[in-house]
């Protein structure tokens, strides 16, 4: 008689049939590093001292699987083993939207027929993103409506909506409109409108954001869609049983892997309320699969950010004036009123930040309190504004006014929202940094408009592993018979390409260190070049400086290296003929490298840039159509971008994409320096942890590009001469010495920009000969 198969052996059998099935080889074996992977995700995943049982172990696993490893078929495999065996549902959570399609639409379909040959039971996946990422039909009634000029009727229905896409098409295609206050261009809002409406109409469409392949902006997509604040609820909404984002939601709480983003998780962790886990729609999950995971504290800080300007007040008069009638004199001193504490609001902040400044920070200390003679005055002001809209949401609400109803909610969650927002940067917090931010300067010759010159309080998150532990890794539930509390935790396992060195207490895992697995395709970065231009001589010197006003070394001139730059890019790209990704340390380096190669490439290779559609997975799929062509984006294509073979032989990075200066930052590296000591050596240290680290991860990130499987190969230009040793203006050894780590992993290197061009151009002649 036999043993049965353990868990591991199981998921250790669906990982090699999905990698059999993936590569269409009954040959192909998974790599090393990703059955490592495989292996200590199903420990953390498996009950402490049973492997071989059902539920969460409640572990952590914090792993570092560069790119080609094949993270997300070893984190699927052992998801598909625990559905199949233990009815346990998995929770895969990414950062970008394109490695969200790819787990989706490629991987988990590939592991879920795996799971079935071996296990003889299938998962199913489902796909959870927010609320306001999928078309409304209220909403888009409500919009359509007004670009024919006509006023909605009350509680429209299903019925309403073929009468007004036939009545939408008879509008001309280009033209302008003006509704709530913006200006709308026919162009773009027509056949957005249109395409909403239709998603409604047919129960096989998703109504997803990302399936829209036209262009849309921010204001464009607000007209077709509501968030969880503005929605009216399924239950009064005319158009229930055509929701989306509903039918979305229910679905995922069938699902046995549900795939979400980071920004579901971070709004749990930021302010405490089950958006996904506990919450009573979606159900239990058991784990949680955090990929792309070196985002997610980052996803965390900006979720937890607050501000307060008069320029705050002014955008709450003009949703409260949506819904309360402005004739009305207890509306009207209302208006009058937030003006005028606005206007004190900007005055008190100026003042403050006058004697706090650097440049355009002020700082403050633990006893500023920077609203201390307005703030009293705002919150009041706000509270008076939800008694003046009760009325009017009332009567939208029997009379069937879906706009104003719309309207009231939008306007509540606005002053809920700013009174959170004056309480959060009035007192000092532990782990939370705050500073007055002055107004951007406007560009030489340019007027600069009153509405853009508020000075603003803000505050962020900065310390976010406790919220992680406590409002995502730590659930509990009540037990119906005892009353007692029950730990339902799932384990977690954050896997990434790259992970800073103190990750596990920056997402405040259990786990004691990170974990390394062993990269694939040694062959393929072997016989791949690292270009590092060398930038030494006088003239190259003097173009990418300016002379240091209190002598010594010359200072790095961000703006002349943009020129410059794109100069070597040129050479590279033609030598290559095209097959690049360019990636810019910021979009205005991105922008003017995509409209100067565009002008340069006369037509022997299209550029493409992640503006171009309405979201980057739209272009990426144009560009690996197109082998001969060049990509250009920034920090939102570092990560995700997946095109092996000749279309990306050629990555080019202008600079190291490292951040200034700033206060969220600071707070970070002070608290790290605190918990070292507090001296000179700790806060040095502490600095290099946090910018540092984050620049290393973006480094490590662009140079996975190049090298996708084994048959890769090509180059990784890395256009910032500062990372060479021994240069005129290199960087500090301790922190190049980290940056170099990240990209050095090439068998070829070189500074010579002729060599680099010979490589490249040698390249593409055995291609052609081939």
């Amino acid at each position: 008689m036999t043993n049965a198969p353990s868990n591991q052996e199981l998921v250790e059998d669906v990982l090699a049939e999905a990698v059999a099935i993936g590569v269409g080889s009954v040959d192909a074996r998974p790599r090393e590093g990703q059955l490592a992977l495989a292996r200590d995700i199903a420990t953390v995943m498996s009950p402490v001292g049973n492997d071989d049982a059902a539920g969460s172990g409640k572990g952590h696993l914090a792993g570092l699987a560069g790119v080609g490893i094949g993270k997300s078929f070893a984190a699927l495999s052992n998801a598909g083993m625990r559905s199949a065996k233990y009815g346990e549902r998995t929770l895969y959570s990414t950062k970008s939207l394109s490695l969200q399609a790819q787990i989706v639409d490629k991987d988990a379909p590939v592991v879920s027929k795996a799971a079935e040959k071996v296990l003889g039971k299938p998962f199913t996946t489902a796909v959870l993103k927010g609320w306001a990422n999928y078309a409304c039909m209220n909403k888009a009634y409500d919009t359509g409506m007004a670009l024919i000029g006509e006023v909605p009727s009350s509680f429209p229905g299903k019925g309403s909506i073929a009468p007004l896409i036939a009545k939408l098409k008879r509008l001309p295609d280009i033209g302008k409109k003006q509704m709530d206050g913006f200006e709308f261009d026919l162009a773009t809002m027509k056949p957005l409108v249109l395409w909403a409406l239709n998603q409604g109409l047919r129960d096989e469409t998703s109504g997803d954001k990302d399936t829209y392949d036209g262009a849309v902006t921010e204001v464009n997509w607000a007209g077709v869609s509501v968030s969880t604040d503005e929605c009216v609820g399924v239950s009064v909404c005319p158009f229930a049983e055509m929701c989306k984002s509903d039918r979305a939601r229910n679905r995922a709480a069938e699902a046995d892997v549900v795939v979400t983003n980071h920004s579901l998780l971070a709004v749990q962790a930021a302010i405490g309320v089950p958006v996904v886990l506990g919450n009573s729609t979606l159900g239990v999950f058991d784990h949680i699969i955090v990929d792309e995971a070196h985002e997610l504290p980052k996803v965390v800080r900006s979720q937890g950010e607050a501000g307060v300007s008069g320029r705050r007040m002014t955008q709450l008069v003009r949703l409260v004036k949506s819904i309360a009638d402005e004739r009305e004199q207890p509306v009207a001193q209302w208006v009058e009123d937030g003006y005028h504490v606005g206007e004190l609001v900007q005055q008190e902040l100026h003042r403050m930040f006058r004697d706090t400044s650097t440049g355009d920070i002020g700082r403050l200390t633990e006893k500023d309190d920077p609203l201390e003679n307005t703030g009293d005055a705002i919150v009041a002001w706000a509270r008076i504004a939800s008694r003046l809209i009760k009325k009017p949401i009332g009567q939208a609400t029997v009379a069937g006014n879906m706009k104003q109803i719309i309207a009231g909610k939008r306007a509540q969650a606005g002053i809920d929202s700013l009174i959170a927002d004056v309480n959060t940067v009035r007192t000092e917090k532990k782990g939370v940094a705050r500073w007055l931010q002055a107004p951007p300067l406007a560009a030489p010759g340019q007027q600069r408009k009153k509405s853009q010159s508020w000075y603003i309080a803000q505050s962020a998150q900065v310390e976010v592993g406790g919220a992680l532990r406590s409002n995502l890794w730590t659930q509990t539930i009540e037990d119906p018979e005892t009353h007692e509390e029950v730990d339902v935790s799932p384990s977690v396992s954050c896997i990434s390409g790259t992970l800073p060195k103190n990750f596990v207490s920056e997402a405040g895992l259990t786990s004691k260190q990170v974990i390394a697995y062993k990269l694939p395709f040694a062959e393929a970065y072997d016989e791949s070049m690292l270009f590092i231009p060398s930038a030494k001589n006088p003239d190259a010197v003097a173009a990418l400086t300016d002379p240091n006003p209190y002598g010594g070394k010359r200072k790095f001139n961000v703006a002349k290296h943009h020129e410059w730059a794109l100069d070597v890019m040129k050479e590279l790209i033609d030598a290559n003929r095209g097959h690049a990704l360019v990636l810019s340390a910021t979009s205005g380096g991105a922008k003017k490298y995509a409209a100067a190669l565009e002008a340069h490439a006369g037509g022997r290779f299209r550029v493409y840039t992640q503006w171009d559609a309405s979201s980057p997975r739209i272009t990426i799929a144009r560009w690996k159509e197109d082998p001969t062509g060049v990509l250009v984006g920034t920090q939102g294509l570092m990560t995700g971008v997946d095109a092996p073979g000749e279309t990306n032989s050629l990555v080019i990075l202008d600079r190291v994409p490292r951040a200034a200066g700033n206060p969220v930052d600071d707070a970070r590296a002070a608290l790290i320096a605190d918990r070292m000591g507090g001296d000179k050596a700790a806060e040095w240290t502490a600095r290099r942890l946090v910018y540092v680290s984050d620049a290393c991860e973006l480094l490590g990130q662009s140079r996975g590009r190049l090298v996708r499987g084994q048959n890769d190969r090509g180059m990784f230009a890395m256009l910032d001469p500062r990372l060479l040793k021994n240069h005129p203006f290199s960087y500090e050894e301790s922190s190049r010495n980290d940056m170099m780590d990240a990209i050095n992993a090439f068998g070829q290197k070189t500074t010579d920009l002729s060599k680099a061009v010979e490589f490249l151009a040698g390249r593409q002649d055995m291609r052609d000969a081939a």
